[in-house]
């Protein structure tokens, strides 16, 4: 992850988190029903969704590539203990989420 300072990168993470549905939609909507179980912690990586967004957002603008991205994500989660969850959203993520990687 890529840590920076500044006005410009704190109003840029202040519209991606007030804009941010955390760790998406798709898990809440369509998986979280069937592995409800194993994600009930999901709290616990919701700022590594939030660094995501932002990276899909700003990324561009930061230096992040979307596989850099897709990347931390996973191993984000993966370090909170959810490795299943991890290569679920890692998969979701390089399947669909190329239409929503910023760049420009």
């Amino acid at each position: 992850m890529v840590l920076l300072e500044g006005e410009e990168f704190l109003r840029d993470w202040k519209e991606v988190t007030e804009d941010s549905d955390g760790c998406s939609s798709w898990l809440a909507k369509y998986i979280a029903r069937w592995f409800f179980w194993l994600i009930r912690n999901a709290r616990n990586y919701k700022c590594i969704c939030l660094q995501h967004d932002f990276d899909y957002t700003y990324g561009w603008k930061y230096g992040v590539s979307k596989e850099q991205a897709d990347n931390d994500l996973k191993d984000g989660i993966k370090a909170s203990n959810h490795p299943v969850a991890a290569k679920i959203m890692y998969w979701f993520v390089v399947k669909f989420g190329e239409s929503h990687y910023r760049y420009e």
